[in-house]
């Protein structure tokens, strides 16, 4: 994954300081050529991602970005509301999951769109790296930005960037509870952006305080959500009761059905009859419509095969009982063809 990245790097000699905090006002990132600290954070997400998914890997990733003769130094990453090793109030590591518009590395108040991703509530320090086998607890600290902040565990524990190009890499997942607003409505699917955030200081703290942000954007895309594939149409239901091919009856209760041997095709008719005891009325339906009723023994009717269009056609006949309430059900289907056929042998 590409990840654009914005840092904001303050030089250890105090005369750069005034320097730096002009072209910061003209909205000019200091250049990380210049010797000085500097500091990186960096969200790290897929590229693309379902509603619904569950347990998704992210990351965050801590560099220390000090150059020229400061690049041995090591800086150390502050912990929200703990002044050691930092002397100043900090907010700690931040981690925006989702955002439809960023400046500077931070998610505008215009771009906010909490509640799409739920961070897992524990990260773990990866293995290698300058924080390996650190926990990590996770807390919702901005409702209206959905900011998430990674706090090292146990307290009081601290992680230090030793040198140049140190990493912390933090590994946690997420949840994707639903689509976000999309940033790029020109593409396919909807796009979120991520921002993350965390204070760095080299000694003496008090004065240099490094604020490293990042944008995670998959080549300035983000993370492509979409929702989850419709699930497949339900199989149709079989038909318990369909007749076998040929002659024959099948047999319901106090009924059974008859279909006549001659052939159902073009220019034919066939015959279907309904014996059986207590019967009270027998209605016939081809393709779900009503065609025939009758209430006296023998109880059938013809179906004339040139009254219905070329193909297969399904057969519905409900015998109502005298004695009993449910009533019994027999399926069966007949083709009508356009040309005429050998002579038929049984039902279809």
């Amino acid at each position: 994954m590409t990840n654009g990245r914005t840092g904001f790097v303050i030089g250890a000699r105090y005369a750069l300081l005034a320097t730096l905090a002009a072209a910061a006002a003209l909205g000019i990132a200091p250049s990380i050529a210049q010797a000085g600290a500097g500091a990186e954070t960096v969200p790290t997400f897929p590229n693309s991602a379902t509603v619904g998914q569950t347990n998704v890997p992210a990351a965050l990733i801590l560099t220390n970005g000090n150059t020229g003769s400061e690049s041995f130094l090591t800086n150390n990453v502050c912990n929200a509301g703990e002044p050691v090793p930092c002397s100043l109030p900090e907010e700690g590591i931040l981690l925006t999951p989702t955002c439809t518009q960023i400046a500077g590395g931070e998610c505008t108040p215009a771009g906010a769109d909490p509640g799409v991703f739920r961070i897992s509530p524990l990260g773990l320090g990866r293995a290698g790296t300058a924080c390996g086998g650190v926990a990590f607890t996770t807390t919702l600290v901005d409702a209206t930005f959905g900011k998430v902040r990674f706090t090292p565990q146990p307290p009081g524990t601290h992680v230090q960037l030793s040198g140049r190009g140190a990493t912390c890499l933090i590994d946690f997942t997420f949840d994707v509870l639903k689509l976000p607003a999309d940033r790029l409505p020109a593409l396919p699917g909807n796009q979120t952006a991520q921002a993350a955030a965390s204070t760095q200081c080299v000694f003496p703290c008090d004065i240099n305080s490094l604020s490293g942000r990042g944008l995670g954007t998959s080549g300035g895309v983000g993370t492509t959500v979409v929702l989850p594939p419709p699930p497949p149409p339900p199989e149709p239901p079989r038909d318990k009761d369909k007749g076998k091919k040929g002659k024959g009856k099948k047999k319901a209760g106090d009924a059974s059905l008859k279909v006549s041997d001659k052939g159902p095709c073009a220019g034919k008719t066939f015959e279907l009859t309904v014996p059986g005891k207590k019967i009270d009325s027998v209605k016939f339906y081809v393709d779900g419509r009503l065609v025939a009723k009758d209430t006296e023994p023998k109880f059938s009717t013809r179906i004339n095969t040139r009254d219905f269009k070329v193909g297969t056609h399904r057969i519905r006949v409900v015998v109502e009982f005298a004695s009993r309430a449910e009533p019994a059900v027999f399926v069966d289907r007949f083709f009508h063809c356009d040309r005429p056929e050998p002579p038929f042998t049984g039902r279809r």
